[in-house]
């Protein structure tokens, strides 16, 4: 039963170790697409998830759950998850929170703040659902994934 508490905490570790490097990376491009060039922000976040997906895939494929599985057999269904996360969920996500956020009079004529906070509730979100979500996808035919939830 120790033994797989400690794999638990290692695997969700890796997780998340790899997901704040691709946030760290889709953040970085948000910023710069939506406060830099002026792109709207839901396009920002389509540009910005499109890049960290790319390495998200494979990071999470060989490093977080070590699938025995090719990648042609996970990618499309990585893809369908990550593109209804990040590209339906978090959009929604972020639209929200600029509606609600751009009513809030101390955040007025503070775009770039009202941005990043109404992409970081949107991260909130589709992390979670990710995960849930990944462990599915890149779970290796011969074992079972560890349980994290």
């Amino acid at each position: 039963m120790f033994k797989n508490l400690i794999k638990k905490h290692i695997y969700f570790s890796k997780f998340l170790v790899v997901g704040s490097i691709n946030t760290l990376v889709d953040i970085i491009f948000f910023f710069i697409f939506a406060n830099l060039l002026l792109i709207n922000p839901i396009i920002s976040n389509i540009l910005s998830t499109s890049i960290s997906m790319c390495l998200s895939f494979y990071l999470n494929h060989l490093l977080v759950f070590k699938s025995n599985k090719k990648k042609r057999q996970t990618i499309l269904h990585f893809i369908i998850v990550t593109v209804f996360n990040v590209w339906l969920i978090q959009s929604i996500v972020i639209d929200l929170a600029l509606n609600i956020m751009k009513h809030i009079s101390y955040l007025e004529g503070h775009h770039w703040i009202i941005n990043m906070l109404a992409k970081f509730s949107g991260i909130c979100v589709s992390f979670i659902l990710n995960f849930i979500m990944y462990k599915r996808i890149f779970k290796n035919a011969s074992q079972n994934a560890v349980p994290i939830i």
